[in-house]
């Protein structure tokens, strides 16, 4: 009797480890699947948002460039009336400016920005410490124990 106690306790501890096994292997798919799809959401997110400050540049590139035309056809204006060739003094600051935006929003600028920031994450990883590290669960929980 004993043996046969014995063997049906191996089978059953042999089952419930193949099963333990097999749900700690979907436990991990699942986790795997949840982390890859919270991974795409925020890439989304950041994606939309980076398109929304691409826009609200280029819009505020139209509003200055509109600035700067007009400014421009003043101060050629009063040259023309003045002869003083110090009116025309603003628009050379006034053109880098313009020469910046155009840059950043329609050329090469947004490109080398973000090379050189990869340049420091491999280069220069110590600038980018946090103050105090970063956060921990036991930080954030003595912070809400606080309030």
């Amino acid at each position: 009797m004993g043996s046969i106690t014995s063997k049906m306790d191996s089978v059953m501890s042999e089952n419930m480890e193949k099963m333990m096994d097999k749900q700690k292997e979907v436990m991990e798919s699942t986790q795997t699947a949840m982390l890859k799809r919270q991974i795409q959401m925020q890439m989304e997110i950041r994606d939309r948002m980076v398109a929304a400050q691409v826009a609200m540049g280029r819009e505020q590139l139209y509003w200055y460039g509109s600035f700067y035309t007009l400014a421009a056809l003043g101060m050629i204006r009063g040259f023309s009336v003045s002869k003083k060739p110090a009116v025309l003094a603003p628009l050379l600051p006034l053109t880098f400016v313009l020469g910046y935006l155009i840059d950043l929003n329609y050329y090469t600028k947004r490109t080398r920005v973000i090379a050189m920031a990869e340049g420091i994450m491999t280069n220069e990883r110590a600038l980018l410490g946090l103050p105090q590290g970063p956060p921990t669960v036991e930080a954030i929980d003595k912070k809400i124990q606080e309030k």
